[in-house]
Formats: C-alpha cells, structure tokens, sequence
C-alpha cells in the first residue's frame, strides 16, 4: 500500500513556466549524515558564493547516523535487499521532502531548487553539482507504481528519497522544482515513476533536446 498523499494528482500546468524577477527560489540540500549538514551549514553562514539568486535555504538531515538507515546485512526468506529502508523509515524520508516543499509553498516560494549531499560533500561539491541541471528521457516506461517504490527502498537512501518526496509534493503544489546533480537525476526518474504528472512541473532537459 503506498502512502495516500502520493496518489494526490499534480496541479494543472495551465500556463508555460514563466521567468521573472519576481520569481522567489529556495534550496533544499538533503543529507542522511547530520555531520555533512552541519559543515555545509557552517560554509552557508561563512560564504554563500554563487547562491545570491537564492532567496533561501534549507539543509535537511535525516538526524541519525549515516549507517543508521542500513539494515543488517543478512537475508532471510522474503527479505528485501540487505541496503533496503523499512516501509516506515521511506516514508518518513518521503515526508521529509514533502514538508519542505509545503514549507516553501507557504512561504510563497515559486520555485524549488534541490540536490542530495552524500557523508563528506564538502561546499564546493554542492556548488558543483548545484551547476548540473538534470535530465531526463522525452517518454519514460510506464511501470507500476508498487514496482517503483520497492525499487526505491531497495536503493535505500534517505536523501534521494526525501527529494524524490520533494519534487512529487511540488508538483501535487505547483511549484516548480530544479533538481540537480546526478542524484538530483535519479531521484527525478524515481519521482516520474511514482507519479507521471512530475514532469510538467519538473524544470529539466530532455534527452535529444537542443
């Protein structure tokens, strides 16, 4: 059974996105390392270099260990994946991002920029990765929505599951998201699986596309 806020349908895309300057943009980095959040914060007070256009931003942690999350490595009759999250602890991770994007949508945000930060992501890591818009494929299969998500705990990682929570309550919201990085990507393509109507409100390059 998925979770019943994730069958909520996305807003309608009745208009192209637009571009102003009165566009207001947030940043979301997750993180399951409390550790890589605390560093990352520390830089983010020190020097925001290349974050002006942001009007805010949030890092959010997963407030346990970066091995807290991993099951034993054992497996037994009807187990998942030894690296697989529980059903609880994946949909903790999912309302995590759907309550910072609620929390941007309130605070009258028009647009979501996230990334993931793995243990040890230093600042310029992130300022890189912020630079690497995603992309994705023109059609993507269409797969059950059941399938997707044990996928998503198999790959059993807080943060790209918080963003893929992120970008779906975006959509559900209207508000227009940017993930970015290589996970930024992955958790793009698990959003889309979980719930098509991502990729109207989801800002990324098709493949193929110039």
């Amino acid at each position: 059974m998925l979770p019943q806020w994730l069958m909520v349908p996305a807003a309608e895309a009745t208009a192209p996105p637009r571009t102003s300057q009165q566009d207001s943009t947030k940043l979301v980095v997750f993180t399951a390392d409390p550790a890589t959040a605390m560093l990352l914060r520390k830089h983010l007070r020190r020097d925001a270099l290349g974050l002006q256009c942001l009007a805010g931003v949030e890092i959010i942690d997963a407030g346990l260990p970066a091995t807290a999350t991993i099951r034993p490595a054992r497996l037994g009759r009807g187990e998942r994946l030894a690296s697989s999250m529980s059903r609880h602890q994946l949909d903790v991770a999912l309302s995590r991002g759907r309550h910072s994007a609620e929390r941007a949508k309130l605070a009258g945000y028009t647009m979501l920029v996230c990334a993931c930060a793995c243990p040890k992501t230093s600042w310029d890591m992130l300022l890189s990765a912020l630079s690497q818009p995603v992309q994705v494929g023109a059609t993507l299969p269409t797969r059950d929505r059941r399938e997707v998500y044990g996928d998503l705990r198999d790959h059993g990682e807080f943060a790209i599951a918080a963003l893929v929570g992120a970008i779906i309550a975006c959509a559900q919201m209207g508000l227009r998201v940017h993930a970015r990085g290589a996970s930024g990507a992955l958790a793009a393509a698990f959003a889309a699986g979980l719930h098509p109507g991502v990729l109207e409100w989801l800002e990324c390059r098709r493949a193929g596309s110039h």
